[in-house]
């Protein structure tokens, strides 16, 4: 039977081969390779940045943004992140078909058991009137 660089590796471990170095520094883990004090400095400055971008968006503050314009259908309401996505008013405007959401309502009450529209609806985040439709087929 050969013996194998492995089993050789295993008996100097147990200390039964007397060969050279120490076998454990063959398994000993390499240095890790740091980026430079500047490259980490650069990217500390980038993650900083995004941090503070995040703080300031998540406390409302929009900084020296300019503030969008009010169409005349919409209406002015306070909130603290101020989007609001315009309601579809079919699948076809949500860029959905009728399969896809059919799949959501369906995984929803697989999940769920039962629930009615307006449960749905909200789950999904469709109209109720476009899910009363879909399931009034």
């Amino acid at each position: 039977m050969t013996s194998s660089p492995d089993d050789s590796l295993l008996a100097r471990l147990a200390g039964g081969g007397g060969e050279g170095a120490d076998p454990w520094s063959e398994l000993a883990a390499t240095e890790p390779d740091h980026d430079s004090p500047a490259e980490a400095q650069v990217k500390d400055k980038k993650l900083d940045s995004l941090l503070d971008r995040i703080n300031r968006l998540g406390s409302g503050e929009t900084g020296d943004e300019p503030q969008p314009q009010q169409s005349p259908g919409e209406t002015d309401v306070d909130d603290t992140n101020g989007f609001f996505p315009e309601e579809p008013a079919s699948f076809r405007q949500a860029q959905l078909t009728d399969s896809e959401v059919e799949a959501l309502v369906l995984k929803f009450l697989l999940a769920r058991g039962d629930a009615v529209g307006r449960e749905i609806a909200d789950q999904i985040k469709l109209p109720f009137v476009l899910i009363d439709e879909l399931c009034a087929r």
